[in-house]
Order: structure tokens, then sequence, then C-alpha cells
């Protein structure tokens, strides 16, 4: 830790900005890892079944969010804003604990896929740190196993036992070469994982907050804000069902105007910056006030700043702050893109991908988007030297080359419409269709 306070004291901006576009991308790529393995999931109960869908929704998801949510979303995030502003410190002792919890959680989210795939690697027994080539594919576990490292694309070679997707119309219903194995072996991967991971990452959980707890320092704060990112754009992704770039672009233009707004005009109204006032708050520390009461030989902090934002030091003693929103929300963003990438690799589309992050797709264009937005901000605020609403400049940097790009393609429409959602065809709610492939090529390789 002490290498990281150098580096983040010699250049906090460039490891600030790091951390939110690793952060971003990463989770990403781990709501696609869920989605699918929902989706192969659920493509178990269909066909068993004999149905095909609850609702003719796409499976892997849930009810899709409508662009009118998406714009009352900023009315809600203000009421939240203003309740912690005049109350904050009433409720700050119960916040701890809530923020506590769910950042447990976040951090189990966060790490177990890493701890599992060391472990496995350590024990040489294979727990999501290897996929066997095509011809070895006979188990159909290895594809739940990388699944659950958080590989979605190498779980679909591990499945179909070879490089992309052979999915095929089948008695009305989707499907997915060998899918019912994969999911009958998620299924029980999921119920009885492998006991070495799960305690390590509980070891690893529960020392973190533990450390964090008693210290407050920054870096494990920014451990916990950066694992709340990444389950958060995952179960928005699944979960609230974030499938078209019209409600995405909904919601983020209303956010576009709720960052603006609570950071410029608010000190107008209030007398104060509302946004910062409310970010830079710390809460009491729960455990140090039970060690008081119980007079523990130990001495936490008394007041914990919680992870709702990304924190560097500074050589002057001061430091940076980031909001946690100026991550995930654009993550959302990127989640959406991504899924499209690869999506229509998997359709069939002539454009190749290579490797887990396609490099002639979309994805990269929103990513160095989304860096370049961040990097605009920190000019604006080095500049004007007072606080910057960071989506101001996020925001018009990820959509607009997602736009061009997608309508110089002749894609916009599709991504538009939605729903994007792995294992059915962009702009429709029906089953991929087989990979249309020249003569002595192999299928399009979504993660090779």
């Amino acid at each position: 830790m002490g290498a990281f306070e150098a580096l983040a004291a010699v250049s906090p901006i460039g490891v600030c900005i790091g951390t939110a576009v690793a952060t971003a991308a990463y989770a990403a790529r781990r709501a696609q890892s869920v989605e699918m393995l929902l989706s192969l999931l659920e493509e178990e109960g269909d066909d068993s079944a004999g149905g095909s869908g609850e609702g003719g929704r796409p499976p892997g998801v849930g009810a899709p969010l409508s662009a009118s949510a998406a714009i009352a979303f900023p009315f809600v995030a203000s009421a939240a804003l203003l309740f912690m502003f005049f109350f904050y410190a009433g409720v700050s002792a119960l916040l701890a604990v809530v923020v506590t919890l769910s950042s447990a959680m976040a951090l189990s989210f966060f790490i177990y896929p890493m701890v599992n795939t060391v472990v496995g690697r350590c024990a040489g027994r294979g727990w999501g740190g290897w996929v066997p080539p095509p011809a070895a594919a006979a188990d159909p576990s290895e594809a739940s196993r990388a699944l659950l490292s958080g590989d979605a694309s190498a779980a679909a070679v591990s499945a179909t036992g070879a490089t992309g997707s052979d999915r095929r119309r089948s008695g009305g219903s989707r499907t997915l070469d060998g899918s019912g194995a994969v999911a009958a072996a998620s299924a029980r991967c999921c119920a009885a994982p492998p006991p070495l991971p799960v305690v390590g990452t509980g070891a690893i959980v529960l020392t973190a907050l533990g450390w964090w707890l008693m210290t407050g320092h920054w870096a494990l704060n920014n451990l916990l804000g950066v694992s709340q990112c990444v389950l958060f754009v995952s179960l928005v992704r699944v979960h609230a069902a974030v499938t078209s770039l019209r409600v995405c672009t909904a919601l983020l233009a209303g956010l576009f105007v709720y960052d603006v707004f609570w950071v410029f005009a608010s000190a107008h109204l209030f007398g104060t910056n509302v946004m910062v006032a409310v970010a830079t708050q710390d809460a009491s520390n729960p455990v140090a006030s039970a060690a008081a009461a119980l007079h523990l030989p130990v001495a936490p902090v008394a007041r914990l700043a919680l992870p709702v934002k990304l924190v560097f030091p500074t050589g002057d003693g001061g430091g940076l702050m980031l909001g946690l929103g100026d991550i995930f929300v654009p993550g959302l963003l990127l989640g959406l893109v991504l899924a499209f990438d690869l999506t229509t690799a998997m359709a069939g589309a002539p454009r190749r991908r290579r490797g887990c992050w396609p490099a002639d797709g979309i994805f990269p264009l929103a990513l160095v988007g989304y860096a370049a937005g961040l990097v605009c901000s920190f000019v604006a605020n080095g500049v004007w030297g007072v606080a910057q609403p960071a989506l101001l400049y996020i925001v018009p940097a990820t959509i607009g080359p997602v736009v061009v790009a997608t309508a110089s393609r002749g894609d916009l429409g599709e991504l538009w419409r939605g729903p994007v959602v792995y294992g059915c065809s962009p702009g429709s709610r029906g089953e991929l269709p087989a990979p249309a492939t020249a003569a002595g090529d192999e299928s399009v390789s979504v993660c090779e």
C-alpha cells in the first residue's frame, strides 16, 4: 500500500482516471458474464417448461426499464440527496452499517473470480483458471467455471466446443448447443461452489472491512467503492434491463442535468454546494461507538468517510475526489455497448472480433471517450478552480462516439431501439441466427 500511496502522490490525476476507466471497463465485462449465466439458466428452465420466457421477455433479464422511468430517476436521486443534506447527522451511524453490509456483498462479488482463479491454479484443479481447448470441451462444468470466473465468452467456447456460437432454432425455442448441461452444471456450481475460494474470499472481505472500520484508510475506501460500482452495473444491467441506447441516453441525459444543477446551481438556493457538502461528510463509526461502550482495548477512528467516492491524496496534503456516479453511470452505457458488440459478433456480423475487448467494435471508442471526458473534467477543475460536474463532460464524450460509430455502420437503429441482450439478435426478441461465415472460415470468435 505504501507503493500505491507514493504513485498516487506523484500522479494523483492519472491514478484517479486510470482507476475509473479500469473499473468501468471491468464492470461492463462482469455484467456481460452475469447476463450470459442467467441467460443459460433461464434457457434450461424455458426448455424444460416448453416455453419461451416469462411474458415474452428476453431471457436473462428482468422487465425492461422504460424511458419515462429513466427520466424520473434523477428526481428520485435529487430527493435522496436533499434528505442526506438536511438529515445526514441523524442517520450517519445507520448509514454506515448499511454501507458496510452492502460493501461486504460488493467486495465478495468483485474479488471472488480472482480468488477462484488463483486458488484453482495453485491447486492445479482448473477452478475458473483454465478453459480446455474446443476438442476437450466434453465436460460442461468448465463453462460454468469460466462464467463464475467472469469470462462469459470463454464459457461460450466451452459450451459449444467451437469458437463462436452455434445457436439454432429448435422447436420454437432458443437454444445453445450444450446449454442444458451448462445450465445444470452452473446451477450445481452456484449451489455448492468450491470451498477454498469461498473461504479465501470471506477471509479477504472480513480483513478488508475490519481494517477499513479500524483505520478508515482511503485505499480501502476506494477498494470498496470500486466493488460497489462493479456490482451496481451488473445488477442494473441484468435486473433493470437497460437494453437500448434510447433508454440509456434518457438516463444519462437526466443525470447530466442532475449533476450540473446540484454542483453549479445548488449554492444559489441553499447557500452551499449540496453535492460537495454531502459527498465530503463523514459518518459516525459504529465500531468506535461499540468499542467505547464495551470498554474494548481498541481505538477505531471515530468518523468514517463512506465509500461513495474515490479519494486520492495529493502531495500538498489535499486530495482528489471522484464520485461513484461518475463511474457506474457511464459504466451502464459501456455495458450496453459491449453487449451489442459481442451479440452482433455471435450473430455472424462480418466484423471479426479478436479478444475479450473487441478491437474493431464500438466498446473501445466509448471507453476512450469516457477517459477523455474525465480528462476534460480535471482540466476544467484546474482552470476554474471549482468543483466540476464530471457528467457534464463524460456524457457527451461517451454517447457522441457511440452514436457516430453506429450511424456510420448502419447499426444505430438497432442499438437505439434494442433490446440488446445476450442470446437475442439486436433489434428483435428472437434467438440469434446461425453465424454466417465464409467458406472454410470458422465462426466469429467472441473471446479468444
